[in-house]
C-alpha cells in the first residue's frame, strides 16, 4: 500500500486515570491520519471487550465506545488482531470490511514453521527432522517459537549445540501447555461488509 504502518502498543494507550485512554486512543487515530498510516492494534480484546453483562465497568465501556467510534469515522485502514474473538464486543462485526481467518497450521505449514525458525546457520549436532516436528507436534507457530528459543537457550546455556531432542522436549513442554485446551481458530471469517 506504500503507507506507513502504526503498530499501537496497549500498555502505552491505558491509562489508570478516566477519559486519558479515550484522549490517547482519538490522538493515535489523528496520527495516523496525518501521517496517512496504516493502524496496526494488536491484541485489540484488551480494548474492544464486549459491553455490559458485568464483565466490563462503566469506563471499560466508554473505553470500547470511544474506539468503535473512532474507527467507524476513521478514513483510513485499520487492522485489528486478535486470538479472542468471541470476547469482541458484536457491534465492531459492522465496523469491518473484511475479517481474515487465520487457521492452525497443518503439519506441511508446521514443518515449514520450523525450518524458518531454524536456518542452516545455527550450529546443531545431528540432523534436525523437521518433518517430523512439524508431523508430531500439533503446535501454533507462536509455539513453535517458543519451542525453538526454549531448546536454543538450554543449548547455549549448557555449552552444547542444538539438537533435535532438545527441539522435541521443548516441543513436548509446549504441547504440554495445550493440553485441554480447546484449539481455536485465530481470526474472523473473511466476509465484506
Amino acid at each position: 500500500m506504500n503507507q506507513p504502518l502504526q503498530v499501537v502498543a496497549i500498555p502505552a494507550v491505558v491509562s489508570k486515570w478516566v477519559g486519558q485512554t479515550e484522549q490517547n486512543l482519538a490522538r493515535i487515530f489523528r496520527e495516523a491520519r496525518t501521517a496517512n498510516a496504516v493502524l496496526f492494534l494488536d491484541e485489540a480484546d484488551t480494548l474492544l471487550m464486549e459491553r455490559g453483562e458485568g464483565r466490563a465497568s462503566r469506563h471499560d465501556d466508554s473505553i470500547v465506545n470511544t474506539l468503535l467510534t473512532l474507527i467507524e469515522r476513521h478514513d483510513g485502514v485499520v487492522l485489528l488482531a486478535t486470538n479472542l474473538a468471541d470476547r469482541l464486543d458484536k457491534a465492531l462485526a459492522r465496523r469491518l470490511t473484511y475479517r481474515l481467518l487465520f487457521p492452525f497450521p497443518e503439519p506441511k505449514q508446521r514443518t515449514a514453521i520450523w525450518q524458518r525458525l531454524l536456518p542452516a546457520t545455527v550450529p546443531t549436532a545431528g540432523e534436525i527432522d523437521f518433518a517430523r516436528l512439524g508431523a508430531t507436534y500439533c503446535l501454533s507457530g507462536g509455539h513453535i517459537k517458543n519451542a525453538v528459543f526454549k531448546a536454543a537457550f538450554r543449548a547455549a546455556n549448557n555449552g552444547n549445540l542444538l539438537t533435535h531432542e532438545l527441539l522435541e522436549q521443548a516441543a513436548q513442554e509446549e504441547g504440554d501447555g495445550l493440553a485441554g485446551k480447546e484449539q481455536r481458530v485465530v481470526g474472523f471469517v473473511a466476509e465484506r461488509r
